[in-house]
């Protein structure tokens, strides 16, 4: 196996970081089993991106965005739930991507490969740590009130449906942000673990986001080091790594 660059480490913090502190929305609003179905709605951007020869990141993006809209556009248009929608859509998607990916290629895009991170990557992943922090940082209170009572921020003037879908480009941007370190069969497991691993300990909704994002660093630089000293690959070391850390919360609670 190659070795990890600095690129890889970086783009790793960044995005166990990011998309632990995202996945607070995610469980508190119920949607953690279509978060992780949501997430392989990457599948056919990034078997798209490989046979087109650019970034799967990039393809990835635009599928994940392409599919927000649809859900979105369907949602307004009937009563189904959003997680009703997520789960038709990736059925959809998936067998779409299973179908084109070339099976060289299918290790690597269901379990990501943080070795093969180049400087392009790098950038890229950098961008949308960007557009991730300032998407947090101005809709951090709308997102909060909704996720606690959709009804009443409606009563209250706040346009749920467009932030909804801002939500759903959010959280697009962050399963983007992890395909390469996890890949699209695990990443909804960056946005699940973390998150549900500081519920059980946190002492308020500051510091669940405190520990939800220290969490996924940790998880991953644990995951990193293991994957090093055992040689397996890094994307299931860093998810076994949550699994720990998960598992010292639910003895710290009890």
């Amino acid at each position: 196996m190659e070795a990890i660059n600095t690129y890889s480490i970086i783009i790793g913090v960044l995005g166990g970081a990011l998309i632990s502190f995202f996945g607070v929305f995610v469980i508190n609003r119920r949607l953690a089993l279509a978060a992780d179905a949501y997430s392989h709605i990457a599948l056919p951007g990034v078997a798209v991106a490989i046979l087109a020869g650019i970034d799967p990141t990039l393809g990835a993006l635009a599928a994940l965005t392409i599919g927000s809209f649809v859900i979105h556009a369907i949602q307004q248009k009937t009563n189904l739930y959003t997680d009703t929608l997520i789960g038709v859509i990736f059925s959809l998607s998936l067998a779409i991507g299973l179908l084109i990916l070339p099976e060289s290629q299918l290790e690597s895009a269901l379990l990501g490969d943080l070795t093969t991170i180049t400087r392009a990557d790098f950038l890229l992943g950098i961008g949308l740590t960007v557009v991730l922090l300032l998407l947090i940082i101005k809709m951090f209170r709308r997102f909060t009130f909704i996720t606690f009572s959709e009804q009443l921020a409606q009563v209250s003037g706040v346009k749920t449906g467009a932030v909804n879908l801002l939500f759903l480009l959010g959280l697009a941007a962050a399963v983007s942000l992890g395909i390469k370190v996890t890949g699209t069969l695990l990443v909804g497991s960056l946005l699940i673990i973390p998150a549900s691993a500081a519920q059980m300990i946190a002492r308020n909704f500051k510091s669940l986001f405190s520990l939800a994002t220290l969490y996924g660093v940790l998880s991953v630089v644990a995951g990193i080091a293991l994957s090093a000293l055992l040689h397996f690959p890094p994307g299931p070391m860093i998810i076994l790594s949550e699994g720990l850390f998960f598992c010292v919360s639910f003895l710290a609670k009890k």
